[in-house]
């Protein structure tokens, strides 16, 4: 699915968040992509930590589902 069509399913999903959120891109890792799975991670990116602080307590209906979101930062890896 392409960003704008992704962006716009996201505010149609979640109307509370059209004024509030400024969402810049959504997508899903390469590693994900690569491995050919199904389901993963959605990485939502914003404008402010203020808005991604808004997502993380009210979560997110995205396919008509209530997903938990967390803060993500690519640079960190766990070992």
């Amino acid at each position: 699915q392409n960003q704008e069509q992704a962006i716009a399913d996201a505010y149609k999903q979640n109307p509370k968040f059209s004024s509030v959120v400024d969402i810049l891109r959504m997508s899903f890792s390469r590693k994900l992509l690569k491995s050919g799975r199904k389901t993963g991670p959605l990485i939502i990116s914003v404008a402010e930590p203020e808005q991604a602080n808004h997502m993380i307590n009210a979560g997110l209906i995205y396919g008509y589902e209530l997903h938990n979101c967390e803060p993500y930062d690519g640079n960190c890896v766990v070992t």
